[in-house]
């Protein structure tokens, strides 16, 4: 299993391409024109249902259309809602073209994917829909916990107190060898 990391345009959010021996999978989906040619997108795995974080998924599913995408049950409507995704109030809108293609998941839902299993972890408080996926030695945090960074919760549907449990719960999940691979900045 190989993890890029590609820093995205918008807000300089995150896309992770992890790539495996029968294809590639994505957490979260920014700007897909920075993906190489020769990759087999399968799957997305979507942290939080923010715009700076989907805003690419209909490019990606229009270029790899047996793409699934993944998000959690409290994200879903996000993903149709340029309110809910907070897009409506930047500069473009966005709202996601697709319903045959999402999977919706829950804290207990966990894939096996080339072998690796994916666990989803949910991690409210920035966004109600907010998860971590840890796979290997990797843990996938969006914007729950990005290191020297205070979480933001003071958006609609966010809530102080969850997004600082979900920090401590992180924190405790980020020990030994596992990188954390954060919505923003580098990988630690």
């Amino acid at each position: 299993m190989r993890v890029h990391r590609i820093e995205n345009s918008l807000f300089n959010s995150n896309t992770y391409i992890i790539s495996c021996k029968q294809g590639d999978f994505l957490i979260d989906c920014g700007d897909v024109c920075k993906l190489e040619d020769n990759l087999n997108i399968k799957a997305v795995f979507i942290t939080h249902p923010h715009f700076d974080h989907i805003y690419g998924l209909n490019e990606l599913v229009k270029r790899f259309p047996d793409c699934v995408v993944y998000v959690h049950e409290n994200g879903y409507e996000a993903l149709y809602d340029e309110r809910l995704n907070l897009s409506k109030y930047n500069e473009s809108s966005f709202m996601f073209c697709y319903r045959n293609v999402v999977q919706v998941c829950g804290e207990k839902t966990d894939m096996i994917f080339d072998g690796f299993k994916v666990e989803v972890i949910h991690t409210p408080g920035h966004h109600p829909g907010a998860v971590c996926y840890r796979i290997g030695d990797y843990l996938f945090s969006g914007d729950s916990y990005i290191p020297g960074i205070k979480t933001v919760a003071n958006l609609p549907l966010s809530d102080k107190k969850e997004a600082m449990d979900s920090e401590i719960l992180i924190k405790k999940l980020w020990t030994g060898n596992v990188v954390l691979c954060p919505g923003h900045g580098r990988m630690e």
